[in-house]
């Protein structure tokens, strides 16, 4: 069962229809979680969403007990990124000095495959596109090995086999090349492991 936490986004929609072609899926509005009624659950996926991780708070607190069980895999979509983020390493999120909203950027096939652990036979496109629809982003200091990058330097994703798996952009959206490769082969495979 993967539970869906929609922060009341647009694309909400479109990334459920995505996750229940790999699981059954329990849509819930964060602001109507309620963790007792939480049962059978093995994946939380927190959804985009508008404004800053600091709008947030209460939430988070509810949330901490499945964010501490490291049983429970989690993934985050562009807010859900920044909240998991902030959670686990205590980066801060910062604008953007690339704001994008509804375009598309490039990110390298080979970190790709490399931060993801993309299998050898699965066919990638020759150029990553994949949209964005955000004004804030990851701060970090240094490259580290778990994170994606794009050509600007700013933190598109995120993976620890054991707990986590982020995307800053958006899989689900029409200006995203792969988002099969995305959710079956990348998200599929997390939950699955």
């Amino acid at each position: 069962m993967i539970y869906f936490i929609d922060f009341y986004d647009s694309f909400s929609q479109n990334i459920l229809s995505y996750l229940a072609q790999i699981a059954n899926v329990k849509h819930i509005y964060f602001d109507q979680f309620d963790l007792i009624e939480i049962t059978d659950l093995k994946t939380i996926v927190l959804g985009p969403g508008p404004g800053h991780i600091n709008e947030y708070e209460n939430f988070m607190k509810k949330i901490e007990p499945i964010l501490k069980n490291h049983e429970i895999k989690k993934i985050g979509i562009c807010l859900g990124h920044q909240l998991l983020l902030n959670y686990y390493h205590g980066l801060k999120i910062v604008k953007s000095k690339n704001i994008i909203h509804g375009q598309s950027t490039e990110i390298s096939r080979r970190n790709f495959k490399k931060i993801f652990q993309v299998e050898e036979q699965i066919k990638l496109p020759e150029t990553l596109e994949v949209q964005r629809y955000n004004s804030w982003v990851v701060q970090i200091k240094d490259s580290h090995k778990d994170f994606l990058l794009d050509k600007s330097g700013e933190v598109m994703g995120y993976y620890n086999p054991r707990y986590a798996l982020t995307y800053q952009f958006h899989p689900e959206s029409i200006g995203t090349n792969c988002p099969n490769l995305l959710f079956n082969e990348v998200i599929k495979k997390f939950m699955y492991s």
